[in-house]
């Protein structure tokens, strides 16, 4: 309580991050305490609870790490693959091409503290994150993490989903399951380890930002094409990812929050068992039996609307009809469609002109090209699987 004489039951802690095993820590501890006047009988190597996730403690500690760390009063980083000596702003840098850079778990140790200071193996102070801009910039440079939440990392929650997944990108762990569970704090959210379940963690933790966020930067993603695939050989599939490396290139994508947008076109999102449920505008695009749903996010790259993905559609009741000889009972249901994406299609800026209702259904007029060419994009209920189960 403010003006209270009154000690705090807590005491300031430190974490310091390392890749070390424990017993190369205890050898390294006298060198840790000369060098950098630091005690660290009082350190906790949080780290060492994820290689014990099968307890229950850890599991409850993997889940609470975010927060440990953005309460601590400062985290050390010991970078044992970047000498005193080296040159950090050059490119090609020992201290740029760190593995620190490039492991999951240390994402939520670079951006959750309020300060993280470097040393490297030798043990010399290289800087703090926040207390050096330069080294800040330079972090930026390598992570792609905004220069203000190096800074500041309160309002993290402030930056679009979409661009907080392109920070993971690049990043790697050591079992599959891990880089979604290193992402739990960095998106509020919390959910059980299963170890074992591989890719399907990272679609968990989608699923779990989707029952916390309207952010439809989410599905702002393109999949990288493996070699041998042809340039206009479509993959269908779902609208949440299989993989953070899907978001390498989509770090200027914006979350649409204007209050207008919420009152006349945001709709709850939900899981279901026929796939993804969600409300989004919808048209055929001009000259051609495609159709492009409408995300309510922008770019930085292109402010002048939304942004738009490909998606191939069905109507709902006749597809109920073809499979099962029948049409939808559920007045609900009708209208609804059935829809996929194609994952190896880059999103497409959209020029949005106008919001607005007719026949009680909102719409989005679109500038379609230079020949003058509106559209309008209706709000329509799409059944969109995760894993492609119809055929079109």
């Amino acid at each position: 309580m403010l003006g209270s004489n009154k000690k705090s039951p807590f005491k300031p802690y430190q974490i310091l991050t390392l890749h070390l095993d424990l017993p190369d820590f205890q050898r390294s501890k006298p060198a840790v305490d000369k060098h950098s006047r630091m005690d660290t009988s009082g350190f906790g190597l949080i780290r060492a609870a994820s290689t014990r996730a099968a307890q229950p403690s850890s599991r409850e500690a993997i889940n609470s790490m975010f927060r440990w760390h953005k309460e601590a009063a400062i985290c050390y980083a010991y970078l044992a693959d970047v000498p005193s000596d080296d040159n950090l702003p050059t490119s090609g840098s020992a201290f740029s091409n760190s593995r620190w850079f490039k492991r999951g778990w240390t994402l939520q140790e670079l951006i959750a503290p309020k300060e993280v200071v470097f040393f490297s193996r030798e043990w010399t102070k290289l800087g703090g994150r926040r207390s050096d801009h330069s080294l800040s910039f330079l972090i930026s440079e390598i992570t792609t993490i905004d220069f203000f939440v190096l800074q500041d990392s309160k309002n993290v929650q402030r930056w679009s989903i979409a661009e907080r997944m392109s920070w993971a990108s690049r990043r790697e762990t050591t079992r599959s399951e891990d880089i979604a569970y290193c992402l739990m704090g960095l998106f509020g959210v919390n959910m059980p380890l299963l170890y074992g379940e591989g890719e399907k963690a990272f679609i968990r933790l989608q699923e779990e930002i989707l029952k916390r966020s309207n952010d439809h930067s989410l599905f702002a993603w393109t999949a990288p094409k493996p070699n041998g695939v042809d340039k206009v050989e479509p993959l269908l599939g779902g609208l949440l990812a299989s993989s953070p490396s899907h978001f390498r290139n989509s770090n200027h994508y914006l979350d649409q929050d204007h209050p207008s947008l919420a009152l006349v076109l945001r709709q709850p999102s939900s899981m279901t068992n026929m796939g993804l449920c969600i409300d989004v505008p919808l048209f055929q695009e001009p000259g051609k039996n495609e159709f492009i749903a409408v995300l309510l996010c922008g770019s930085t790259k292109a402010i002048t609307g939304f942004i738009g993905l490909r998606v191939f559609v069905q109507n709902l009741d006749r597809l109920q009809k073809q499979r099962f000889g029948k049409p939808l009972s559920s007045m609900s249901l009708s209208g609804a469609r059935v829809a996929e994406r194609d994952v190896y299609m880059d999103p497409i800026p959209l020029n949005v002109t106008a919001v607005g209702f007719g026949s009680s259904v909102p719409w989005v007029e679109i500038y379609w090209d230079a020949r003058n060419r509106e559209v309008k994009a209706y709000v329509t209920k799409l059944y969109i699987p995760q894993d492609p189960i119809y055929s079109f």
